[in-house]
């Protein structure tokens, strides 16, 4: 234990990117994805690894402020689910000396395999299916923020007030670089205690509950940390520093009269700086809001709050404790969304990593659309897809997870999962539903891992809907499409529309099947209108009664999509829908309406004006009959489709 503190101070010098764009995701992903982008990983974890299930952890560590140093024990607690098990195996680098290793007690020997970080512990006796055995390391290592990829595992570093802190940050494959671990995303440690000795000049942050803070030695304080609660191994978190503790409790609005600690381990003078504290202050309500969203906090037997750390541009969502370099709202938004999405619920591999960091970048919309409105909101959705749309090609879904960069990458991950997010919220139609499935979400994969088929199938229970070709399309395939459009309106107010998609990667995906806005200018006041398209060319008609100046596609940001050209073109037509022979009667009706002169093989549907499907049927002769059954009295859009993709629009009033 007084190893680490007899290890020589070396400043660590860093050199940190500070571009920033003003939302918390881009925050979020050039702090992580900057960390190794020139390194090519893998989750490396020897086979023999899941021979075992860890139930429980405990740290016993010592460190500093002055050097990325570390020196103690963690144990291990684990149970064999393999038949045998004849060697117990683990990760931690080299640059981490391994004193000795004990199992069930005994001294055993441990051998790195070369060029890895696998560690082997050979036993005289294997074990069985339902053992339960502990593994002991004793370790420690010098200056490890120095060695190898800068900014991995155990870091230190300064701010910019010259005060010192040391701290992790090991999403999604450097724990190892700091304690011996297993990187396997589906074995959460079931619980973990936390022992970190310090100078008692200093605070050391952590996850879960402190427990106590005990006098070990002169000069030295023992801070002792524990959460009951599964931890994916990437989420364990050590910060420490001269910290002062600003807490307060938050107050859930659900009638409970509930309430819980916020605990933020910050440097004094941001206590005092303009705007810092505020910025605290709020989460407890962003806590309340996300719980009445998505479920009650998912830890809040414990904490939530923040350690803040000397590294601008970068924050982790440690679980229950975020450690965080800037002060940012959109950014303190996003990482406390994640202990629902990422900490509470996780990916099951890293090529489901939207379900991660898309919906924490959505978190940050959803806190704006709630606290500052709906010009706010929209702004938003805007920088959303103006990001994701930044790049033409790759998907949502993770093609390559060797590559942090592309496991992290901005653009798809983060933005363009939001946008896929949000899309299938407005697809949807139905705010109750919508967000009830995201509690059920936070329910059914509690405290455990979900891959992106889960997500899909569990969507498509609740909402009674097909999937298919809405995740083939916007999560495992590639691009958006550009939408541009024709159109015209004759002398009796009849206005004709062609729009036509242009995909950003057509052999990816040749047309997309979404929904779209369409935003009809006039002098005489706008008027919206939502359209389905499921063609790369599609026409359309409806009656307008005022004159049309000029239309945009997609005005509030609701669908993934960029506006092309658009043209007025008075050769745009729907003329082989016949629709002068068309007649609608009654309308207004109380109980429904005829339909007649339809040409053969049309496909009619029934919608109100949120777009919400009310009714459908094929016609396979010249009339129908469209009961309204009981509807409630208000406006409704007959669309009427040919079989080659021309749509003609009728209002009927009941």
């Amino acid at each position: 234990m007084r190893k680490a503190f007899a290890l020589l101070a070396l400043c660590a010098a860093a050199s940190i990117a500070n571009a920033q764009v003003n939302t918390g995701s881009a925050i979020c992903a050039s702090g992580k994805e900057g960390l190794v982008q020139q390194f090519g990983m893998v989750n490396v974890a020897a086979p023999q690894e899941e021979e075992y299930d860890v139930t429980h952890v405990k740290f016993n560590v010592a460190l500093n402020d002055t050097a990325a140093d570390i020196a103690g024990d963690v144990t291990a607690t684990a149970k064999v689910v393999s038949a045998t098990m004849n060697s117990y195996v683990f990760e931690l680098i080299d640059e981490c000396k391994i004193d000795s290793v004990k199992i069930n007690g005994l001294v055993q020997p441990c051998v790195l395999t070369p060029g890895t970080v696998i560690r082997t512990v050979a036993l005289g006796t294997p074990l069985h299916s339902g053992d339960v055995f502990i593994a002991q390391v004793f370790y420690h290592g010098h200056n490890i923020s120095l060695l190898g990829p800068s900014g991995k595992g155990l870091r230190h570093s300064v701010d910019s007030w010259n005060v010192p802190a040391t701290f992790t940050r090991c999403e999604p494959y450097y724990s190892n670089r700091w304690w011996p671990c297993k990187q396997s995303l589906q074995d959460k440690v079931d619980s973990l205690d936390m022992w970190i000795t310090v100078a008692d000049t200093l605070k050391a942050g952590c996850n879960g509950k402190l427990m106590n803070v005990t006098n070990v030695a002169p000069g030295f304080k023992r801070y002792e940390w524990k959460t009951q609660y599964p931890t994916d191994y990437y989420l364990v978190s050590i910060s420490v520093a001269p910290y002062i503790d600003y807490s307060y409790y938050m107050h859930y609005t659900d009638g409970s009269g509930d309430s819980m600690l916020v605990m933020n381990y910050i440097f004094n003078k941001q206590l005092t700086t303009t705007g810092y504290k505020p910025m605290l202050d709020s989460v407890g309500l962003a806590i309340d809001h996300f719980s009445n969203l998505f479920g009650r906090y998912p830890f809040d037997n414990e904490k939530y709050g923040h350690c803040y750390v000397p590294i601008p541009g970068a924050a982790t969502e440690h679980q229950t404790m975020t450690s965080f370099g800037t002060y940012d709202m959109g950014l303190l938004a996003h990482e406390l969304g994640h202990q629902w999405f990422g900490d509470n619920v996780t990916c099951e591999t890293w090529k489901d990593i939207w379900l991660n960091e898309g919906f924490a970048t959505y978190m940050e919309y959803l806190f704006i659309e709630h606290f500052r409105g709906s010009a706010a909101a929209t702004a938003q959705r805007k920088v959303i897809k103006n990001t994701a749309s930044s790049v033409v090609s790759g998907s949502v879904y993770v093609d390559d997870t060797t590559s942090e960069s592309r496991i992290l990458n901005t653009q798809l991950t983060y933005y363009k999962g939001a946008a896929v997010l949000h899309m299938l919220r407005y697809k949807v139609n139905n705010d109750v539903a919508f967000f009830n499935f995201l509690k059920q979400y936070n329910q059914q994969f509690r405290f455990s891992t979900a891959a992106t088929d889960d997500f899909k199938q569990l969507a498509e229970i609740t909402f009674r809907m097909n999937l298919d070709t809405f995740f083939n399309q916007w999560i495992y395939k590639e691009g958006y499409p550009k939408v541009g459009a024709r159109w015209y309106q004759d002398a009796a107010g009849m206005f004709y529309l062609e729009l036509k998609q242009t995909p950003s990667v057509p052999a990816s995906v040749p047309y997309f099947d979404m929904p779209v806005e369409v935003n009809l200018r006039s002098a005489a006041g706008d008027t919206m209108i939502k359209l389905y398209t499921n063609a790369a060319v599609q026409a359309y008609s409806l009656p307008v009664g005022r004159e049309i100046t000029g239309l945009q596609i997609d005005p509030n940001a609701n669908t993934l999509c960029r506006q092309g050209t658009i043209t007025k073109d008075a050769t745009v037509s729907v003329a082989d829908m016949s629709i002068a022979n068309i007649s609608i009667y009654p309308n207004p009706s109380e109980i429904g309406w005829n339909v007649t002169g339809l040409a053969q093989q049309v496909k009619a549907t029934v919608a109100d004006l949120s777009g919400k499907l009310l009714w459908q049927s094929a016609v396979n002769g010249t009339q129908i009959y469209i009961p309204s059954g009981s509807w409630p009295n208000g406006v409704y859009i007959l669309n009427l489709y040919s079989d080659n993709n021309k749509i003609s629009h009728f209002k009927l009033v009941k």
